[in-house]
């Protein structure tokens, strides 16, 4: 009990020392890292739950890597994840989603020796049509979705232009493709491209997905409690959440339930 209290009392020693500078968000990062790694945490950043899934994926969907046969990114940006997950799942074809010219170029760039990527220039969605995306000021945070009052207020997210793009719906894309991972980073957008993939979502196995908790940073984008009740209809169960010190967003996983 007596280390316990020590240890209370230098966390808020610690805690005091950073709100009076100003740095409480660089004591709650450096908080939540050490926790989630020392295991004193219960719930583990965002980054901490991305590589896991990353690296374990086949373990929760009771297959060896070689079994891992597709997975979805939707919102590539420059591909990051793929180059670690290539290595991993070496019978594993990707499927990468960009409708961002920069980033689009430079996977066509970065993966063009490759016959296991395929990619497709253009953003998913619920229909198919032509819709605005806003370009801005922060590096990954464009959207088919306006950025919000909150974007703006707390991050100094600005629109820096705008431009067309084709918009596509996944069920007519991949529905008769079994997914081992739908892979979702969309800036707001994410439960417009699960309702496009409606009929898809029976042969998808998990789903990775960027959610908001608190309040989206884009004008009506999706909220976690709208995408968990979606998916929950959809036989695919929360089974893992790391939360975003900042504001309350995160990275989700969940998992087919199985008829069994």
């Amino acid at each position: 009990m007596y280390i316990k209290e020590f240890a209370v009392k230098i966390i808020n020693k610690i805690f005091n020392y950073y709100r009076r500078k100003g740095l409480l968000g660089t004591f709650l990062k450096i908080f939540l890292v050490l926790g989630s790694k020392l295991g004193i945490v219960a719930q583990p950043p965002y980054e901490y739950i991305q590589g896991d899934i990353e690296r374990n994926l086949a373990n929760y969907l009771n297959k060896s890597n070689r079994e891992i046969r597709h997975i979805a990114i939707v919102g590539a940006h420059y591909g990051d994840e793929v180059n670690r997950m290539m290595k991993l799942y070496p019978n594993c074809t990707f499927y990468l989603f960009e409708p961002v010219k920069e980033y689009f170029n430079h996977l066509r760039q970065k993966f063009k020796t490759s016959d296991k990527v395929k990619l497709f220039n253009y953003a998913l969605s619920d229909k198919k049509g032509i819709q605005k995306l806003f370009e801005t000021n922060i590096d990954g945070s464009q959207s088919i979705l306006r950025p919000g009052s909150f974007a703006k207020e707390h991050y100094n997210i600005n629109i820096d232009g705008e431009y067309d793009v084709q918009t596509d719906v996944f069920d007519d894309i991949l529905s008769n493709t079994d997914i081992d991972c739908l892979w979702i980073d969309v800036q707001g957008a994410e439960l417009q491209v699960l309702k496009g993939a409606t009929r898809s979502l029976p042969r998808i196995n998990s789903v990775f997905i960027e959610v908001s908790i608190k309040e989206s940073l884009y004008d009506k984008g999706a909220m976690m409690s709208d995408i968990n009740k979606f998916l929950d209809e959809h036989k695919l169960a929360l089974v893992g959440l790391g939360t975003d010190y900042r504001n309350l967003t995160g990275n989700a996983f969940f998992l087919k339930i199985s008829d069994t």
